[in-house]
């Protein structure tokens, strides 16, 4: 597939004062647009409670052209304070809570684009062929000639780019190997696919942790994720 490295990029606001609804952990500004359409509050219980801390979430185009103003360097983020494209990103969370004028804050950009042992990120690709769609890119992760099979983070259409989906992913490509090698085969002959949290988790209370429902009785669910 005609893949490239895409970027992401965060930025953490800390600020002097609570002005956002605290009981939320993601807030999703309307006016966002293509800035930083998603925001994680830090200061949600569970997190850094009390730490006054916003993070903004930058994909592409807007993470690209952002990372590209600082730079290379050894440092992995660079500050940001009151720079002019840093207020801009605030504004729309200010918006959503009807803000007029600009709080005190301090403000560190990730710089994954600029990091020369990244030079962006791998759960987040851009298609190079405007006629691809997300299924293409899910259709790269498939097992080859059930011979090569890829597994992380990124193979997990649920848990996508989080540390839960890479075990969960791992787990499903250890019973997909199983398969192949137990010959436990689909209708076009390949290995079976094996059930995944990572593809299913409208019914949590059917799963278990060996990474298929409790009621399987087909062979998956043997990968044990406890070190087995």
């Amino acid at each position: 597939l005609p893949l490239e490295m895409g970027t992401w990029n965060k930025v953490f606001f800390k600020f002097d004062d609570l002005f956002w609804d605290n009981t939320k952990q993601w807030i999703l500004p309307a006016s966002a647009k293509d800035q930083c359409s998603v925001w994680l509050n830090y200061n949600f219980n569970g997190l850094l409670p009390g730490s006054n801390i916003l993070a903004c979430f930058m994909e592409q185009p807007v993470a690209e052209a952002f990372a590209a103003k600082h730079g290379f360097g050894t440092n992995y983020e660079v500050d940001v304070t009151n720079h002019g494209e840093t207020n801009l990103l605030l504004e729309p969370i200010l918006e959503a809570f009807g803000l007029t004028t600009l709080p005190a804050y301090e403000a560190h950009a990730t710089k994954w684009l600029n990091d020369e042992c990244t030079y962006g990120s791998w759960e987040n690709w851009k298609f190079s062929d405007g006629n691809l769609g997300i299924e293409d890119y899910y259709e790269f992760f498939k097992p080859r000639n059930d011979r090569l099979f890829i597994s992380g983070s990124a193979s997990c259409n649920r848990y996508w780019g989080f540390m839960h989906g890479a075990y969960y992913a791992g787990i499903k490509s250890a019973n997909w190997v199983i398969n192949a090698l137990d010959g436990v085969l689909d209708s076009d002959g390949n290995a079976q696919e094996p059930y995944s949290p990572c593809d299913d988790l409208k019914n949590l209370q059917n799963v278990d942790y060996d990474g298929g429902p409790q009621s399987n009785g087909n062979g998956n669910g043997k990968a044990k994720g406890k070190g087995n």
